[in-house]
């Protein structure tokens, strides 16, 4: 068992993002709106999967790619993010542009993920913590599948004050902290 066979929720990202384009080039801006909030509803749970149970562990024990540092990947998180709770304030050739962006984006951070993040967290995880990452993974996809009166996400997407703060200071280019343990 591999992490690389969490790679569905980028395809399930990438599959909403075109969506979204199309419908935005057809000019359905609803329902390139409501594809984006798919898409914003499954980064979500993605981003509170990695940055809660994946990334602790990859800072505490690999030696990160330079393109694969705990700082890139949460920039990255916070990027596509800002994306995709900007997008719906945009309609016509601005949404276009946007989605392109948030395309481009999320294909950087995907390519990232299977070249250096997920091989290098598999090669140091135990076989009990490979299987709970993989089981914590199945659970967040079969909550996105479930009708959204159902849904529970452990991600909020206010964060509070501290992981405000951190996420600002790694946007600004500001070192990341020595430990995860306060931002997650």
């Amino acid at each position: 068992m591999s992490l690389l066979r969490t790679t569905s929720v980028h395809d399930a990202l990438d599959g909403l993002v075109h969506a979204a384009r199309v419908a935005a080039v057809e000019r359905d801006v609803p329902g390139a709106h409501a594809r984006i909030v798919q898409a914003e509803r499954t980064f979500a749970a993605h981003r509170a999967q990695e940055e809660t149970h994946w990334l602790p562990l990859y800072t505490a024990r690999c030696v990160p790619h330079p393109n694969a540092t705990p700082t890139v990947l949460l920039r990255d998180h916070a990027l596509i993010a800002s994306l995709l709770a900007e997008a719906p304030t945009h309609g016509g050739l601005a949404l276009v542009d946007l989605l392109e962006d948030l395309a481009g984006a999320l294909e950087h951070h995907d390519q990232r993920e299977r070249t250096h993040f997920k091989p290098a967290l598999d090669a140091v995880l135990t076989p009990a913590e490979r299987t709970r990452l993989l089981e914590l993974h199945a659970a967040s996809e079969q909550a996105l599948d479930a009708p959204p009166s159902r849904v529970t996400t452990p991600w909020t997407p206010t964060p509070d004050a501290p992981v405000q703060a951190v996420r600002a200071g790694l946007l600004a280019g500001q070192p990341l902290p020595d430990t995860l343990e306060h931002v997650l």
